[in-house]
């Protein structure tokens, strides 16, 4: 049987160093990552701990995890209930992890050492580095709502869902037009917001005003806590710029302006994100990304590479539509 010892003595390196790559490889050279983990792929080594926890019958050959950004989220709370309802039927057990805002890395180390037969990461970035740990445990990442090409992923075109919001206030003869979104840099709003532009710049003889506003948001605070002062600014934008027309970065800035624009019977036009159930009952039009979809999508795809070992030698990216859903005459 393969030891740390005799990792270390084929990668040309001490035991720590090995240790340290094996626990997310912290304060090791990316050449010297690289070779030990070359040495330790080669033998097919896997650490000690998680040897003698199926030693000790700890290890739980039916439970994966999730590690989500914000479970205050509706959005996220749908793309989990698509996982749990999908690997439920199969047996499988669902273990979260919540990460605040610049923990990512040490969440993923932190879950690297538990027992799970894969991980879903919803939303956070991930390394190859981060990956190839992952890996070394014996767990398979999977990505939801954010694509990376070096790892399985399953992600909405947030690019053409933003394509579909300019297209509809632009059908709706809106011609002063304002972007609401969080003050973060964010992947999904950046990418529906330049989808958005994209078309709303390429039609300047319809369009006499553009205007962007973004909220500054706190990692653990709802949106819906934000109503107020979503409210002020979509009252001063339509007072002071005349705007008739908004697209939100999420159904829950749109509800707000729902409120006031109905309760002063104006004629704006207003096109939400997610389609997460409250925006039904409210009658928001808005972009449909079905987070429950993502979560089975997900889901299925990991139960697909539990059958088949085989698979891990390619990646899969699923790619989802974005479909708009008009509520409003």
């Amino acid at each position: 049987m393969v030891t740390i010892k005799d990792i270390a003595k084929q990668a040309g390196v001490s035991v720590g160093t090995v240790s340290r790559v094996l626990n997310g490889g912290k304060n090791v050279r990316p050449v010297t990552y690289r070779r030990v983990i070359e040495v330790i792929q080669k033998n097919h080594y896997k650490p000690n701990k998680v040897a003698r926890k199926l030693v000790m019958k700890h290890f739980v050959n039916n439970t994966v995890g999730a590690v989500i950004p914000n479970v205050t989220k509706p959005f996220f709370t749908e793309i989990v209930r698509g996982l749990y309802d999908t690997l439920r039927k199969a047996d499988f057990n669902l273990f979260l992890f919540n990460v605040t805002l610049g923990k990512e890395k040490e969440i993923l180390q932190h879950v690297s050492q538990e027992n799970l037969r894969g991980v879903f990461v919803i939303t956070i970035p991930i390394s190859e580095e981060e990956r190839n740990l992952l890996r070394l445990h014996n767990m398979e990442p999977i990505l939801l709502e954010k694509h990376a090409p070096f790892v399985h992923s399953v992600w909405i075109d947030n690019f053409h869902g933003g394509k579909l919001a300019a297209e509809y206030l632009l059908s709706r003869k809106a011609k002063r037009i304002a972007f609401i979104g969080e003050a973060t840099n964010n992947e999904q709003q950046r990418l529906r917001l330049e989808g958005f532009k994209s078309v709303i710049f390429s039609q300047p003889s319809q369009i006499e005003k553009y205007v962007e506003k973004f909220i500054s948001t706190e990692e653990d605070i709802p949106f819906s806590s934000y109503g107020s002062q979503i409210s002020d600014l979509v009252q001063g934008l339509i007072s002071e710029e005349n705007i008739d027309g908004f697209f939100f970065y999420c159904d829950e800035f749109a509800y707000p302006a729902i409120k006031f624009i109905r309760s002063k019977r104006l004629r704006v036009r207003i096109v939400g994100y997610d389609d997460i159930p409250t925006s039904e009952y409210l009658g928001l039009t808005t972009i449909r990304q079905s987070g429950y979809e993502i979560g089975q999508k997900g889901a299925e795809l990991f139960l697909q590479m539990s059958k088949d070992k085989t698979t891990r030698k390619e990646t899969f990216s699923i790619r989802l539509e974005p479909t708009l859903i008009i509520r409003e005459t």
